[in-house]
């Protein structure tokens, strides 16, 4: 009896084993089967370029982009995977104020353009191989797409107010980039692998920016600013980065490169110091002796009077 009630306890407890354990295993395998597949689900179109807001408005038209992006309800692009090879981007917008959205988007191999002009000098050419380029454009949130290797995997030049959130960006060689940019907010990204100096984040002239909150990986320089001013970074994460943040020719705060040491202000206080003493003993040196010498002429003159009978 005692054998039979071991072997019908052990085969009831055998299938609630293995329930508990299907139900751990299960959600990691779903969860890899979505990365897995994670490009299946997304539809394959052309590099997407806009410039302006009535060709905005047109092409949203034609491609059946939803709204809410908002203010007053403008466009939401969504969902497409993008291959920029020869375009030089994947989706570019240019010269518009109205409220949008790109999210949920695979942009990848942005490539094709030349970096340098026919004199061979650099050229800051809006369009330069990255994912996702915004052109003196407002209002618009770029949120949860995915950008690889491209030159840049997100570019704003010359645009304000737009926000960069929940991205994930990887083996560009600059991650996000800013010029002549202000005031926009980049919270919550995933940037890893960038393949020069120029950081993972990388700010030219771009004033009053909030960066905050964003995981960098893999960087020689975690976020690199020239010439800016009032730009907030705060509880950002660094994992395997040579220097987290890296600011030359800033023009209101600390400067980590071109400062000048301490020591050396010190020593040219002290020589300050040492000159203006010296100055002034010797000035005081001529006013004893012009006064010793006028003292000295006094008492000839008064001699000479005596000698003369006058006193």
């Amino acid at each position: 009896m005692k054998g039979k009630d071991k072997r019908k306890t052990f085969m009831f407890v055998t299938p609630v084993i293995l329930i508990l354990l299907l139900s751990v295993i299960t959600p990691g395998l779903v969860h890899a089967e979505d990365v897995d597949n994670e490009g299946n689900n997304y539809i394959v179109r052309d590099p997407i370029r806009i410039d302006g807001n009535s060709d905005f408005a047109a092409q949203a038209a034609a491609e059946g982009w939803p709204g809410d992006g908002s203010e007053g309800n403008p466009y939401v692009i969504e969902g497409y995977e993008i291959d920029g090879t020869g375009y030089g981007y994947g989706i570019y917008v240019g010269n518009t104020s109205v409220h949008f959205v790109v999210r949920g988007c695979y942009v990848h191999n942005a490539s094709g353009v030349e970096w340098k002009s026919d004199n061979g000098i650099s050229s800051h050419k809006p369009i330069y191989n990255s994912g996702i380029i915004l052109f003196n454009v407002k209002n618009g949130s770029l949120g949860d797409n995915i950008l690889i290797d491209s030159g840049r995997g997100i570019k704003l030049f010359d645009s304000s107010n737009n926000n960069i959130k929940n991205n994930r960006i990887s083996n560009n060689s600059s991650g996000i980039r800013l010029t002549i940019s202000h005031r926009n907010t980049i919270i919550h990204n995933e940037i890893n692998g960038t393949s020069s100096r120029s950081g993972g984040i990388n700010l030219q002239h771009s004033d009053n920016n909030i960066i905050n909150n964003n995981t960098l990986s893999n960087h020689s320089v975690g976020i690199y600013e020239d010439t800016c001013d009032g730009n907030l970074f705060e509880d950002n994460i660094f994992v395997n980065v040579e220097t987290e943040l890296l600011s030359v020719y800033e023009t209101n705060g600390p400067i980590e490169e071109y400062s000048i040491p301490l020591a050396l202000l010190i020593t040219i206080g002290l020589i300050f110091v040492v000159i203006l003493i010296v100055c002034t003993m010797t000035y005081k040196k001529g006013v004893r002796e012009r006064r010793k010498k006028e003292i000295d002429e006094y008492e000839n003159r008064k001699e000479g009077y005596k000698e003369r009978g006058y006193i």
